[in-house]
């Protein structure tokens, strides 16, 4: 664990969220996980990974429990992903309610997409790499105060049963930490 500040009083800080779809898609597939996104079914630990940079870990890199340093004023951005890169199943985080009492350190988090002209690898090579608009999305919240909040992540988990198009198995969530300083 790094005892490093973070550079700045303001700053993005970008937490990528990898779900085991395929390890969730077995235990739930037969099981009727929650289709209402205000009612998401709770899962283990066992299912969710978490990262961020380095000097913003406090502990937990790499599994559901991460808990994180932030500043008050810096913008929090989470991505979730599949094993696939959403190729196959798809995740999207939807919601980041606050978890059991305590303080609230976040704003109400609002969904953000964007559009914008990226690098891509050639067809069956890699190089050279050409130039094309993709588009990216997240949710994110500004950290308005000071101190720990737990809270959910909460999300869609798409899959193709049949593999044609995706459908919703259902909408789940867990409790990760924030920690916030001045």
């Amino acid at each position: 664990m790094s005892e490093q500040e973070l550079k700045s009083s303001n700053n993005i800080v970008n937490v990528i969220v990898v779900i085991d779809t395929d390890a969730l898609i077995e235990a739930f597939e037969n099981k009727n996980p929650s289709q209402d996104a205000g009612s998401p079914t709770g899962i283990g630990h066992q299912y969710a990974y978490m990262v961020v940079t380095s000097e913003q870990v406090i502990g937990g890199s790499g599994t559901a429990d991460l808990n994180f340093k932030a500043n008050v004023g810096d913008v929090i951005r989470w991505t979730g992903t599949s094993e696939s890169a959403n190729f196959d199943a798809g995740v999207l985080i939807y919601g980041l309610p606050q978890f059991g009492s305590g303080t609230q350190v976040f704003s109400n988090p609002t969904f953000k997409m964007y559009t914008r002209s990226s690098m891509m690898p050639a067809q069956n090579t890699v190089f050279p790499v050409t130039f094309t608009n993709q588009t990216y999305w997240f949710i994110q919240a500004d950290i308005t105060n000071t101190g720990t909040e737990n809270y959910c992540i909460q999300f869609g988990l798409y899959y193709r049963p049949n593999g044609g198009d995706q459908k919703l198995l259902g909408y789940f969530y867990w409790d990760p930490t924030i920690t916030v300083g001045n």
